[in-house]
């Protein structure tokens, strides 16, 4: 099937939440390997599913982020994916404390509950509405960059567009190339240094809300950086200065020669390595055919995560699962629960 032909369907996070408890369920109730092995498998299934629609929707909001259909379900998925993240860690915490912990190791290797750990520690429910806030500045920064229109050339450029001037044969054009963007960035400098600001204040906020002093312990964990410390980062910088700078200074005087331009290079003559020109012709994209909007309001605060602890504690024992995946129709936010049951 090809990428532009795959159905997206929003996710349904109550039922996602009700398939999932199912699933952590049969993993916790498990009396041999096997058994508890089928229930990860299943729930790997579910997840599957709900990442490749999601993926779906963000690739395509990427593509044109002008699309009504696919700008709301961004939207709504930016209200949805921090509470499945606190569904998500019910499947942790009964991976984590199984007693076939060891069978599992063996199995798929001890990486998958390194990197259980982290995901264990880095989230609390508190800190759901702090990453809603942060997906919807991340989100206006991606339609921020690509609302870009650039005249350049007697054309209407994008900002990548633009950007293939850059690694023109003709230094004036590359510098023309590099002006047309920084002009773009300076004229939403406020704007694009508001989006940062309140990223800064936000993420600060949820480093602090889990016991830290600053954003870099749990920037650290968000990332899934299991094998190195802040500490590590700071001895391979230092070694970029010592070992990596002296090859790249080498490697930009021998690209200055080939551009037959000056060295130290001007910030106009970086890009190209080497001179490949034209530059390629951009392609379009087509989806499936969707209705102009939702019909289903995309609701903050969903059953799941608003029913009281109990109830939760006793569904957070099952998954969800779409493993059939949704029907072969047009994509809609509203397709009946059905389709995503297994």
């Amino acid at each position: 099937m090809l990428f532009s032909d795959m159905p997206y369907v929003r996710p349904d996070l109550e039922f996602l939440g009700e398939m999932i408890a199912e699933h952590v369920e049969e993993l916790k109730s498990a009396q041999s390997f096997e058994e508890a092995d089928r229930a990860f498998d299943a729930l790997e299934k579910v997840f599957f599913s709900v990442d490749t629609a999601v993926n779906l929707c963000f690739i395509r909001h990427s593509v044109d982020t002008e699309d009504e259909y696919y700008s709301q379900e961004v939207d709504c998925l930016n209200e949805i994916l921090p509470q499945l993240e606190e569904i998500r860690q019910w499947v942790y915490g009964a991976l984590y404390a199984s007693p076939f912990r060891p069978d599992f190791e063996r199995k798929y290797g001890t990486l998958l509950f390194t990197n259980i750990g982290i995901r264990l520690r880095s989230f609390d429910p508190k800190l759901i509405p702090y990453m809603q806030e942060e997906n919807k500045l991340t989100t206006a920064y991606g339609k921020l960059l690509a609302s870009a229109q650039i005249p350049f050339e007697g054309q209407v450029l994008n900002l990548a567009q633009v950007g293939a001037y850059k690694e023109s044969t003709d230094s004036a054009m590359r510098k023309k190339a590099w002006l047309a963007q920084a002009d773009f960035y300076s004229e939403h400098q406020q704007e694009l240094d508001g989006i940062y600001d309140k990223l800064t204040a936000l993420r600060t906020k949820m480093g602090r809300e889990l016991g830290y002093e600053t954003y870099v312990p749990l920037g650290y964990d968000r990332m899934e950086r299991n094998c190195y410390t802040e500490a590590d980062v700071k001895k391979f910088r230092k070694a970029i200065i010592e070992y990596v700078v002296p090859v790249a200074d080498r490697l930009y005087r021998e690209q200055a020669k080939r551009l037959n331009v000056p060295y130290p290079l001007s910030y106009a003559d970086t890009a190209p390595m080497f001179i490949f020109w034209p530059p390629a012709k951009s392609s379009t994209m087509s989806f499936p055919p969707r209705p102009r909007s939702s019909s289903t309001s995309c609701s903050k605060t969903s059953s799941w995560t608003s029913s009281p602890a109990r109830a939760r504690r006793a569904a957070a024992t099952a998954t969800i699962c779409p493993t059939t995946g949704p029907p072969s129709s047009s994509p809609t936010s509203t397709a009946p629960r059905g389709t995503w049951r297994c």
